[in-house]
């Protein structure tokens, strides 16, 4: 059936709507900073009948929570930030099926909660003479816990996909100034993932500056 596109506009913008809500509370104290929040997002949406082609409307919702907390200070010579941070998301879209006899709800879930943490130690060496440069030693680990896809039609049982992983990343960087506006950046990275492959990935990268706020990058 063909519409006119007033008449078309009509019958889809009931079905696009988007509703928000997130709070934040975090601070300060000396070194120390911690943060947790959460967001609440959903979202209509119009969708298509997948046998009669009619025009439906469909669900989609987001749920994000974190929690992350940090310390920075000194060690010696050499600047050190610790960091913590736990995360879950979880997102689900609902969409009418008329593939049955009778008309059904087709869902699909991901779920992920995972862990992080970070350890960074930064020193400087020369000052803001030419060819200064700074060092930067770090160490970052992730732990997904959970990682959950999930298809099914509301009333039949749910066909579950599950997935855990651990990874561990060692790098390396130093940042030298070559000129008032240059820098080049040389930097290598491993990871390694339980049960699986590690990997390497240097870098390298020229930066100019011409002005504050502007800068040109090469990588």
């Amino acid at each position: 059936m063909l519409f006119r596109s007033e008449e078309y506009h009509a019958q889809l913008l009931p079905l696009e709507w988007d509703r928000v809500r997130r709070w934040l509370f975090g601070g300060r104290a000396g070194g120390w900073q911690a943060r947790v929040g959460e967001v609440w997002r959903d979202r209509g949406t119009y969708s298509f009948l997948p046998n009669s082609g009619d025009i439906t409307g469909s669900v989609n919702a987001l749920r994000e929570r974190f929690a992350q907390t940090g310390w920075e200070g000194s060690a010696g010579d050499w600047d050190l930030h610790l960091g913590l941070a736990w995360q879950e998301s979880r997102y689900r879209a609902d969409q009418a099926d008329d593939t049955t006899a009778d008309l059904r709800t087709s869902r699909f879930e991901a779920l992920g909660r995972w862990w992080l943490a970070e350890l960074r130690l930064a020193r400087s060496w020369g000052g803001e003479e030419r060819n200064a440069h700074t060092t930067t030693f770090g160490m970052d680990w992730q732990r997904d816990k959970t990682q959950r896809f999930r298809y099914e039609l509301l009333g039949d049982p749910p066909s579950d996909d599950n997935y855990a992983a651990q990874r561990l990343g060692f790098y390396v960087q130093d940042e030298w100034r070559l000129a008032e506006r240059q820098r080049l950046v040389l930097g290598l990275r491993q990871d390694g993932v339980h049960g699986g492959d590690s990997s390497w990935n240097p870098r390298a990268a020229w930066v100019w500056s011409p002005q504050p706020g502007q800068s040109l990058k090469l990588m």
